[in-house]
């Protein structure tokens, strides 16, 4: 009785050995790339920072502060947009300057750019002065299209002491 235990415990083993499921690969189905993004649109621009001094190392518009303005160009240096004014604005990281828009976008995702040039308005100032260009702070699309951070919610770039931050949507 002893041998024929033994005999059927040993052939257990042996079946379980021989018929047991083992497989290195694994039945969860690969993740499915999400497909390239072909649009952006630039849903809104904050000037958190602009540069203290202008071209000649003068504090804007003394006593008070610059009236800021932005323009908007595109890959072809085309001007799309051009804000109202803000009269005397000091934008700051907690405090900054925001624009909001409807329908900005491009479909050039390789070489697009967006230049957002920051201007103060001198002509409610003195009506002969030129407005004062602030400087500009070109976005390369082209660069929120590659690698681990693909098609970011928005882009923040300081270019000579202005800072400015591009919020976008991707489809």
């Amino acid at each position: 009785m002893k041998t024929k235990f033994l005999k059927s415990v040993l052939l257990l083993i042996i079946s379980l050995t021989l018929f047991s499921c083992s497989s290195d690969s694994n039945d969860t189905p690969a993740p499915t790339p999400e497909p390239p993004k072909t649009k952006v649109f630039v849903t809104r621009i904050d000037i958190s920072q602009i540069a203290t001094l202008d071209s000649n190392g003068v504090t804007w518009d003394l006593p008070n502060n610059p009236d800021i303005y932005i323009k908007l160009f595109d890959e072809t240096n085309t001007l799309g947009y051009t804000s109202n004014h803000v009269n005397n604005a000091l934008p700051t990281i907690s405090n900054p300057l925001t624009l909001s828009f409807l329908n900005l976008s491009t479909t050039n995702l390789t070489t697009g750019q967006l230049k957002v040039q920051l201007w103060d308005n001198d002509l409610n100032d003195v009506p002969s002065n030129a407005d004062d260009f602030m400087g500009e702070v070109p976005f390369y699309i082209n660069d929120y299209t590659i690698g681990s951070n693909k098609y970011p919610a928005y882009a923040v770039k300081n270019v000579n002491g202005n800072i400015v931050t591009i919020f976008m949507t991707w489809q």
